[in-house]
């Protein structure tokens, strides 16, 4: 019966800080924390490096447990959303140290990928297409060197 009343209860106009309080006595209050920042930390880690899918649900779980432990120790003078996001920066952080990668950032493509974009415009003309085919094929053998 308890259960199905807080089901009903709106804590949408709550602040952060007001529903960790309510966490610290009902603890199915703690849902509204995680559908709160469930998807913007899910987007953090994204920007952090982590494409994975199945990667980042399982770090959010990890943050998610990390941020219910520690709630009693959470200073309520500060904000709950800095704090969370402190949370899941570092539990990203001993990921990648786990896991001894690099993040999975946008990396650019060598070889002959990287002169497509070397196009000249039709006053060039001949000879200009000529040293720019040679400037990339000097690229090309540097890269390869």
């Amino acid at each position: 019966m308890y259960k199905n009343a807080f089901l009903h209860m709106d804590y949408s106009e709550l602040s952060d800080n007001e529903i960790v309080e309510k966490t610290l006595s009902e603890k199915e209050a703690f849902r509204v924390l995680v559908e709160r920042y469930e998807l913007p930390l899910d987007r953090y880690l994204i920007r952090l490096g982590i494409r994975n899918k199945e990667d980042r649900v399982d770090l959010l779980q990890d943050i998610f447990i990390k941020i219910y432990r520690n709630l009693n120790g959470f200073d309520m003078d500060l904000s709950f959303s800095s704090w969370a996001y402190r949370i899941a920066h570092n539990e990203a952080v001993s990921w990648f140290r786990k896991r001894s990668v690099r993040p999975e950032g946008h990396m650019v493509n060598d070889g002959e990928e990287l002169l497509v974009g070397f196009k000249t415009s039709d006053e060039d003309g001949a000879d200009m297409e000529f040293d720019k085919k040679l400037q990339g094929e000097d690229v090309l053998s540097a890269l390869d060197g």
